[in-house]
């Protein structure tokens, strides 16, 4: 990566335009919660938010279609939650507040900020019915950027790192003297946590390997999670060999089963869609029938699910029940319903912190899902805008998406 991220006129102007209305709903005043999460997050990350917002990555000019999001709000619904936020009882349901998804709305950011919601990392105050689009990636960009700091251990908030960056972005010359290790390499990072949000916001491609539920190619939406610390997870993988198959002579069922294991191994879904497009024009006979093979599959799991993979995304989920001690200095608001007004705050700290329900994203069907571990179940959050009023939370989770829909509790809603 370089760092001429200098904008052209013609994007500068665009981005002053955008930052004029960053701050302001369709009326021309602020929105009370943009002010309320200014107040919230530390002065040195908004300042990178800003900062990096103001420049342009050498790999492409500014996209100003592509940053409509931030004249988008979001709605909010308030919902129960069973799980245990920081400094909570793990076993005490508590009400918290939820993005919805809208037409157009950025599936990666919505699933990435309500995981960290009911993980407890991240929390909107209550009294709002709706979050601007810019203000929630505030709230995420926040979370990545001390997760970065962490990463090469970089002080939180420190001028001197403040000014290494004013300088090094605007190409006057530093004194490495000054520089601490790895800030570079920190810097590199954070442009690239911020543009991996703002791409998050119209969407990320992301490519699955077929050989384990948490393998996915390396791609701006792996790097979007992996920044979060966010478990993500496909079910896309080809089933065991059946017990009747396991063992005996080899029968063309068993044939056929084994040449589909081995033909998956190691490859993507981009990986098998171009072995089946060469081999439509190839005389090459081997291609041919492993193009058949995978073709096979493909149409044997037309969900993108199988059990197998269901069972292992519920297995791997067990691995992140127990969180690690960032939980237990969440980011909280207090809400005075005397005054109106959201003051923000930090949770005491809590050796017990951690979480009731492990909580992780699902890529299926081109989309990514907020889901949740329950009694050996895996359930999704219903985040689309049309479930914002509705007393329907979740729906669980099955191959043959014959998902059944779930109140707060997890409890069957019979009625719908």
């Amino acid at each position: 990566m370089s760092f001429e991220f200098l904008l052209s006129e013609e994007d500068r102007e665009i981005a002053l335009a955008l930052e004029r209305e960053r701050f302001s709903s369709g009326s021309g005043s602020p929105h009370p919660l943009s002010l309320a999460i200014d107040k919230h997050l530390d002065r040195l990350s908004l300042e990178d938010f800003r900062f990096f917002g103001d420049h342009a990555s050498s790999h492409g000019a500014s996209d100003p279609g592509a940053d409509g999001f931030l004249f988008s709000e979001y709605t909010l619904k308030t919902m129960v939650w069973p799980g245990c936020a920081a400094g909570r009882d793990p076993v005490e349901p508590m009400p918290i507040q939820v993005v919805s998804q809208n037409a157009n709305g950025p599936c990666p950011m919505i699933s990435a900020a309500n995981a960290l919601i009911l993980q407890g990392r991240l929390s909107i105050p209550p009294g709002f019915n709706s979050i601007p689009a810019t203000d929630l990636a505030k709230l995420v960009f926040d979370i990545a950027r001390r997760f970065l700091s962490k990463k090469h251990s970089i002080p939180l908030d420190n001028n001197t790192l403040r000014s290494c960056r004013d300088s090094l972005f605007s190409g006057a010359h530093i004194q490495s003297d000054y520089v601490p290790d790895h800030f570079l390499q920190y810097l590199l990072e954070l442009q690239a946590a911020h543009e991996a949000i703002r791409k998050s916001i119209r969407g990320l491609d992301i490519d699955l390997v077929f050989d384990h539920v948490k393998e996915f190619k390396e791609s701006d939406a792996r790097f979007f999670f992996e920044i979060l610390e966010l478990p993500l997870f496909h079910a896309w993988i080809p089933q065991s060999l059946p017990k009747n198959l396991s063992s005996g002579e080899l029968s063309q069922e068993k044939i056929d089963h084994l040449s589909q294991i081995e033909a998956l191994r190691g490859r993507s879904y981009n990986d098998i869609q171009n072995i089946i497009v060469s081999a439509s024009s190839s005389e090459d006979l081997a291609l041919k029938y492993q193009a058949k093979v995978l073709q096979n599959f493909l149409v044997a799991s037309s969900s993108q699910m199988t059990t197998q993979g269901l069972r292992q995304v519920i297995s791997c989920l067990l691995d992140f029940c127990s969180w690690p001690p960032w939980v237990r200095a969440a980011h909280a608001f207090q809400f005075s319903t005397t005054t109106r007004q959201v003051q923000p705050t930090r949770l005491p700290e809590s050796p017990h912190a951690t979480l009731h329900l492990p909580v992780g994203v699902l890529f299926w069907n081109n989309h990514f899902l907020t889901v949740v571990r329950f009694n050996k179940t895996l359930y999704s959050l219903l985040s689309d805008e049309g479930y914002a009023n509705e007393v329907t939370v979740w729906q669980s989770v099955s191959a043959d998406g014959a998902g059944s829909l779930r109140g707060w509790d997890f409890s069957e809603l019979s009625d719908l």
